[in-house]
């Protein structure tokens, strides 16, 4: 076919919005026509979703079961999953406690705390740790150390990073690694005196009622994973669990758990207002540069609204939150699913529906080899290189902590994923070869230049 090029990148269409949703059976038939085919698309064993708006309830469903504990568990509106991946987010909002309460300065360097970790020419602050712009090499990326036969001992990861050069210069680069919120966990233990879990539990769970919320629940007894007892958590690799930060392999909780603590930090409820703004105010590198993560969430767009999500994976145990203030919606979703269910683009459909937003059709155009070729090549993006590649006719989009996208063509040299129709590709070509893109996703935009 002929490829027609536009000088300038496609703009998102305006979508609009519609009134607020009204809770009656049409919207919940299509909630439930959009949860049966998420779960039938994926294979996911079961679901449980969450939908509030203005804290009332517009849609809550579970379906399934799991097999994350020890007995299968049918799935409800209100059960409890694991939920090891929401140990980041309680972390920093316990650091915005403390900080609120004057015990800590998110502008303190980490040597304050922590005796002999200091680099030579660089201060590294908690705020760094927060924004995963402190430039530290991930820790379970270093040569494992294993546990002596026998021995009880879980090797310390901090002592570990000790030592270790930096990635970057600390606020020139957003690069997640788990010893950030690692060293900010170690941190709180400091200066509370507690081991993590149990801070979290006085400061978080019991001011905002997470009833259901634990540290006794998860993965941890069903895998074997030793209960931690120390300051900070290791890593056994016989396992199979990877890192267990701070006892996170036992932590669970219910949708309505991780509803009350979005909503509470959103009210200032336990970080103060300022903790408030700092969350989900704009996020910067040294030059100025806005950058879409932050704190523990993500900085996302749906429909020229603003939002925030986080989310993570872990034994196949699958967990996605989604805050947008201006609709003032929070979705909450859980997952047992042997594959990624793609909850994020779940979560964005159903708020698209309850809002009555319009949702993109993805165009699927041939395009030759030849064609394919003008576009495929190793790309850099801020810190990480990415490789847009030809598969069996169509194009495929990789990078470093990234799954790997399958793209669509739409025309005008824009391309969409297969898995997630919010995140596209727009690439400049000059001479029958591509040199650069802007890629959105979450509704951010950030260009890429070609390397190779």
């Amino acid at each position: 076919m002929s490829i027609v090029r536009s000088a300038l990148p496609l703009a998102a269409l305006p979508l609009v919005l519609l009134a607020p949703p009204q809770d009656d059976e049409r919207l919940a038939k299509r909630f439930d026509q959009l949860l049966e085919r998420t779960q039938e698309m994926h294979q996911t064993r079961g679901i449980s979703v969450r939908l509030t708006v203005g804290g009332d309830v517009l849609y809550a469903r579970g379906v399934g079961s799991t097999h994350a504990f020890v007995e299968t568990r049918k799935v409800t509106e209100d059960s409890v999953w694991p939920a090891a991946s929401w140990i980041e987010q309680l972390t920093v909002a316990l650091a915005l406690r403390l900080a609120n309460a004057g015990e800590l300065d998110l502008d303190d360097p980490v040597g304050k705390y922590l005796e002999g970790m200091e680099w030579e020419d660089h201060e590294v602050t908690l705020r760094h740790l927060a924004m995963h712009t402190s430039g530290l090499t991930a820790y379970d990326a270093l040569p494992a150390r294993p546990v002596e036969a026998g021995g009880d001992e879980v090797p310390d990861p901090v002592e570990r990073l000790r030592g270790e050069a930096l990635d970057t210069t600390p606020g020139t680069c957003l690069t997640y690694s788990p010893s950030n919120a690692l060293l900010l966990g170690r941190i709180i233990e400091k200066v509370t005196d507690k081991l993590l879990a149990e801070a979290i539990a006085e400061s978080l769970f019991a001011p905002l009622e997470l009833d259901g919320a634990s540290f006794e629940d998860g993965l941890g007894d069903h895998l074997g994973v030793a209960a931690v007892t120390q300051a900070v958590a290791g890593w056994r690799e016989e396992d199979g669990l990877g890192a267990v930060r701070f006892g996170a392999g036992d932590l669970a909780a219910r949708p309505n758990d991780v509803e009350t603590f979005v909503r509470g930090l959103a009210d200032g409820l336990v970080i103060g207002e300022e903790g408030t703004r700092t969350l989900f105010g704009d996020q910067r590198l040294n030059d100025g540069t806005l950058v879409g993560y932050g704190f523990g969430w993500n900085r996302v767009e749906l429909a020229d609204v603003r939002g925030y999500s986080f989310g993570g994976s872990i034994e196949e145990q699958h967990m996605h939150a989604a805050y947008y203030p201006e609709l003032d919606a929070v979705l909450v979703a859980f997952a047992d699913c042997a594959a990624d269910p793609e909850l994020e683009a779940f979560e964005r459909t159903l708020v698209r529906v309850a809002f009555g937003m319009r949702t993109g059709e993805m165009l699927d155009f041939e395009l030759s080899e030849d064609e394919l070729a003008v576009y495929t090549g190793t790309y850099q993006i801020a810190c990480n290189h990415v490789r847009v590649a030809s598969e069996d006719g169509q194009l495929t989009f990789t990078g470093v902590d990234r799954p790997s996208l399958t793209l669509a063509y739409q025309g005008r040299d824009l391309f969409v994923a297969r898995e997630d129709t919010d995140t596209r590709l727009s690439f400049f070509v000059e001479a029958d070869k591509a040199v650069g893109f802007v890629l959105e996703e979450r509704g951010t935009r950030t260009s890429a230049r070609r390397i190779d």
